[in-house]
């Protein structure tokens, strides 16, 4: 409480509130929701689409392993993977 000199009441200063600033992030249902994952399977490997982008993969496993980690954890995989094409588009 401050006291008011002129007047000599008591008024209450606000008390700054302090939060913890998080980061929000999207649920992994959201994420994963986002882009559409199409598999083509070829006679040796396959082709994955992800959104509008397409990744070649020479072995089935390699892509069944990629696409595993995504889903598992797209907070983590889908900067890797943004990273990679911004590379492969200079």
């Amino acid at each position: 409480m401050e006291v008011n000199n002129e007047l000599g009441a008591q008024t209450e200063q606000p008390v700054p509130c302090i939060q913890e600033e998080k980061e929000y992030r999207r649920p992994k249902s959201e994420l994963l929701r986002e882009y559409t994952i199409e598999i083509e399977f070829l006679s040796i490997g396959c082709i994955v689409r992800v959104g509008c982008k397409k990744i070649a993969f020479s072995t089935i496993k390699e892509a069944m392993i990629a696409i595993n980690e995504y889903i598992d954890n797209p907070v983590k995989m889908i900067p890797i993977w943004e990273k990679a094409f911004r590379q492969e588009e200079k």
